[in-house]
C-alpha cells in the first residue's frame, strides 16, 4: 500500500500510470487469506487507486496450475471461482484472471465474471496468438502433446520457447510428435547438466539441438 501511495502522490508520475497487483488464490494455500480477508484486501487496494488486480494462485509447496475440480476443466479457468468471491467487492478496480485458458469460448465466458484474461504458456508456443484470435483467424491455442497438468514440464517448455524467440527462432511446435521428442531429448541433456552444476554457473532453459529450429515467423 505504501508503494502505491508513493506512486500516486509523486507529481512526476502521471495519473495515467497503470498500477496493478497480483493476488494468489486462497483455494490452493492451507494458511492463506480466507475469502472475506481477500475481499477486504481488494477493497483496500481499490481505495489506494490500483487499476487492476490479477487473480492467480499457488505456491511452490502447492502448485495451483492444475485442474483439481471438474468445473475448472469445463471452463479452462483455474481461478474463476476465486474471482467470483473478489469481484463483487470492487467497483472501480478491474479484475483479470490468468491460468488455463486455451479456447476463445472459455475466454469469452470468463468475461461474464472478470474484466479480462491473461495468457502465458500458450503465448510462448504461439507469440502471435492474441493477434490471430482478434483477427478471427483461430478459435484457440495449439494443443500440445505435453501433459498440461505437469507444471514443471510445461514451465520448462515455455521457458525454452521464449529462449528461442530471443534467438530469433520460431518456438518449437510441441503439438508435433517429432518435435516433442526432440525437446524431451534436449531437456534430458539440460537436466543432467543442471544436476552436475554444483557451482550454479548454468542458467536459462533448454537449447534445442536435436532438430534445426526454424527462423522466427516460419512455421514447422
Amino acid at each position: 500500500m505504501e508503494i502505491a501511495q508513493g506512486i500516486r502522490s509523486n507529481p512526476n508520475i502521471p495519473s495515467s500510470f497503470i498500477l496493478a497487483i497480483k493476488i494468489n488464490s486462497v483455494e490452493f494455500q492451507d494458511k492463506g487469506f480466507d475469502p472475506e480477508e481477500c475481499k477486504q484486501l481488494c477493497s483496500a487496494l481499490e481505495a489506494n487507486k490500483f487499476d487492476f488486480v490479477e487473480l492467480s494462485g499457488g505456491t511452490y509447496e502447492s502448485m495451483a496450475f492444475a485442474h483439481k475440480r471438474e468445473s475448472t476443466k469445463k471452463r479452462e479457468a483455474f481461478f474463476l471461482d476465486f474471482a467470483k468471491v473478489i469481484v463483487p467487492a470492487l467497483s472501480k478496480t478491474k479484475t483479470y484472471v490468468t491460468g488455463g485458458f486455451k479456447t476463445v469460448g472459455a475466454m469469452i465466458n470468463a468475461l461474464n465474471t472478470v474484466d479480462g484474461v491473461g495468457l502465458a504458456r500458450p503465448v510462448c508456443q504461439e507469440p502471435r496468438l492474441c493477434a490471430d484470435i482478434l483477427s478471427g483467424k483461430i478459435k484457440g491455442a495449439i494443443k500440445q502433446r505435453l501433459d498440461q497438468n505437469d507444471f514443471g514440464l510445461t514451465n520448462v517448455a515455455a521457458g525454452t520457447q521464449m529462449r528461442m524467440i530471443g534467438r530469433d527462432q520460431e518456438p518449437i511446435d510441441l503439438s508435433q510428435e517429432e518435435l516433442e521428442q526432440a525437446f524431451k531429448k534436449d531437456m534430458g541433456t539440460w537436466t543432467k547438466a543442471q544436476a552436475h552444476d554444483t557451482g550454479m554457473y548454468s542458467f536459462g532453459y533448454v537449447d534445442i539441438e536435436s532438430v534445426k529450429p526454424n527462423p522466427y515467423g516460419v512455421a514447422y
